[in-house]
């Protein structure tokens, strides 16, 4: 295990408030099943329009 991510927020795929494993099937199921794509501002870099949770993000990714 490494160290943990400075921007939890960008790890929450579905943009639920939680990391879960819901998150990595979101990501796995996009890239190889054709399934939706991540929320914006995905593909582009930038702040989560719904920032009301409480995950933080420290730096960019």
């Amino acid at each position: 295990a490494g160290a943990p991510a400075s921007c939890q927020d960008a790890l929450d795929a579905n943009d639920d408030g939680r990391l879960n494993v819901t998150d990595a099937i979101r990501v796995l199921d996009f890239l190889y099943r054709g399934g939706r794509a991540p929320l914006a501002p995905y593909p582009a870099q930038g702040r989560d329009a719904s920032d009301t949770d409480e995950l933080g993000c420290e730096s960019g990714l």
